[in-house]
Parts: structure tokens; C-alpha cells; sequence
């Protein structure tokens, strides 16, 4: 769960670019331990705004609060140094090790070697990659996939609370783009980081993101959970975007949880269990599997538990 703590808070901010508006009034705010996604069409403002939050771009009007403080009042050096950055083509010295990339931000801070050495060991684990075999390698030496899980480690090795990813995974293949996106729900659940994550993929979008911010034209068009996208679009361009009127689109994004009208506390055997935050398609895929058991929706937070069963899922889908 999250906690109910801003980490981020975005005040009426406008960037223009000339006389083009690439960022308009837009106002936010994310929670401590947020697994933030951004998704809109190329050109939608969505790259701008990112980096606002760190001033690779400076906001023509409006403020930005990380932990209360405005970021115009904190040194821009000392303020990227509290704030990961991972862009689509990994950004790495590739005249510099593994070992020698991940160490940059260490260094700056003057760090002792042992700390330095130790969180380089860390960080490569936590990206899955053996510190023995990768740290003496250079980028050249690494598949997209590994140059990018470098990427992360880098970002993530002086410990910072809010990691801004942009695009991080748009120029890696199908299959290692989805490994990469489990590892980093598993990074972001292990280590309780902040992470806007700024993409054009619907599916990267709703599958990694607590929330999604559906940005267009430079302005937040709607800012919610996937259940609430698409159960209740604010206006039609959400719709659209998502295709909310395609009943596979409910099937592939929805959660299980929205299926469940009656919940219950959990009591007992459950022998044929599915987590809440599963999408609908799973629920249907064990329905078909064991058609005369209820499949059990489970919410582990909150000890609910409640049942769908396989003549109730054609009513249920169509009717949400």
C-alpha cells in the first residue's frame, strides 16, 4: 500500500516553447510510494513535464514541491542527485565499466570506496545481473536489455526516493521489454521507490502504473486507477484513447476486483484463489479451467475476500 504522503506536488505549471504551450496549468499531486505512469500520443507534453520535476526543463510559471520544498529554492545539482533519471537509450559512458557507470552519482556525493563498491553489488542484483560477471564489463559488452537494467541500477545507486523513467524500455524487444517491466514492479514493490514512468504504451501504461496520467494537448485529461479509466472515462477522448468501448479491452485491463459487487471477510480454505489486482482475462482463463469452482477475489490488504462464478462472468463483463 501506499502511504498517504505527497512526495510531489505540481502547482498550476505552464511551459511554453515560444508561443506553443507545451505543459498548461497543470496541477498533481503523487503519493510517497507510487508507481506513477504518464501516457499520451508523441508531442502530447508528456516528456516536458517529466522533466520539470527534476529542472532539466524550468516551468515558465506555477511551482514544484518535492517534500514540501519548492524546487526553485534547492540547488539543481544537489536536487538531481535526490532524484533518479533513466531515459529510452540507457544513457551510459561506454568508455566506462559497468561498475564505473553505476558509481557516477557515488562519486560525486564522495563517497568512501567500500561504501561505493557495496552499493554497485547491490544495485546490480537488484537488476538481476550478477555483480561477478557485469562489473568489469563495458556497455558495448551488454545486450539492450542489460544496458538498460544498468540504466536502472545507476539511477537507483545513491538511493534517491523518486525515480523518473523516461520511456525507459521503448527501444527493447517484445519479450525483454516484458521481463524488464515485472523486474521493475518487483524493484519498485522491494524498495518502496517514488516512479514516474512516462510512456506511449497503453499496455506498459496500465500494467505497471497504480495510477495513469492520460495526457493530451499539454493538459491532464484524466488522472485515476485502470478501473476507474475505464469504467468511468471523464470525457471522450479518454474513451477513445483507451478504447473503452471494446469489450477486449475490459477483459485484458480491468482488475479482478471489479468484478465483485459483495466482498467478505477471508474465513477458511481458498483452493481456488486469485489475487484482486489480477486482470479479468485470468479470472475467465481459471473459470474455464475448473468451471464448477467459484474463483475466489481475493484483496490481501484489506482480508476480503469475494466469489465470481462461471454463469455470473458474461453479466459481470458486460455489465461494467
Amino acid at each position: 500500500m501506499t502511504n498517504e504522503q505527497p512526495v510531489i506536488q505540481v502547482d498550476n505549471i505552464t511551459k511554453k516553447f515560444g508561443n506553443v504551450e507545451a505543459v498548461r496549468e497543470t496541477s498533481f499531486t503523487v503519493n510517497a510510494g507510487e508507481f506513477i505512469t504518464i501516457l499520451g500520443t508523441s508531442g502530447s507534453g508528456k516528456t516536458t513535464l517529466l522533466k520539470m520535476l527534476n529542472r532539466l526543463i524550468e516551468p515558465t510559471s506555477g511551482a514544484i514541491y518535492i517534500d514540501g520544498e519548492n524546487t526553485k529554492d534547492v540547488n539543481v545539482n544537489i536536487l538531481r542527485r535526490r532524484i533518479g533519471y533513466v531515459i529510452q537509450q540507457h544513457g551510459l559512458f561506454d568508455h566506462w565499466t559497468v561498475e564505473q557507470n553505476i558509481a557516477t552519482v557515488c562519486n560525486i556525493l564522495k563517497w568512501d570506496k567500500q561504501k561505493t563498491a557495496q552499493r554497485i553489488d547491490e544495485t546490480l542484483r537488484l537488476v538481476q545481473l550478477d555483480p561477478a560477471k557485469y562489473r568489469k564489463r563495458h556497455p558495448h559488452q551488454l545486450s539492450g536489455g542489460e544496458q538498460q537494467r544498468v540504466g536502472i541500477a545507476r539511477a537507483l545507486a545513491a538511493d534517491p526516493k523518486i525515480l523518473l523513467m523516461d520511456e525507459p524500455f521503448g527501444a527493447i524487444d517484445a519479450v525483454n521489454r516484458a521481463k524488464l517491466q515485472d523486474e521493475l514492479k518487483e524493484i519498485q514493490k522491494t524498495t518502496g521507490k517514488t516512479i514516474i514512468f512516462v510512456t506511449h504504451d497503453i499496455d506498459e501504461a496500465l500494467k505497471l502504473g497504480n495510477r495513469t496520467m492520460l495526457f493530451k494537448d499539454g493538459k491532464i485529461q484524466q488522472f485515476d486507477n485502470k478501473n476507474e479509466l475505464f469504467l468511468h472515462p471523464q470525457n471522450e477522448f479518454v474513451g477513445d484513447f483507451l478504447g473503452v468501448s471494446k469489450q477486449l479491452s475490459k477483459w485484458r485491463y480491468l482488475s479482478a476486483k471489479s468484478l465483485i459487487k459483495q466482498w467478505k471477510p477471508v474465513g477458511g480454505q481458498l483452493n481456488n484463489a486469485i489475487d484482486a489486482d489480477a486482470i479479468v482475462a485470468k479470472v475467465v482463463e481459471r473459470l474455464l479451467k475448473r468451471p464448477a469452482d467459484p474463483v475466489q477475489v481475493v484483496d490481501r490488504d484489506e482480508n476480503k475476500v469475494g466469489y465470481v462464478r462461471l454463469n455470473e462472468i458474461s453479466e459481470m463483463v458486460g455489465a461494467i
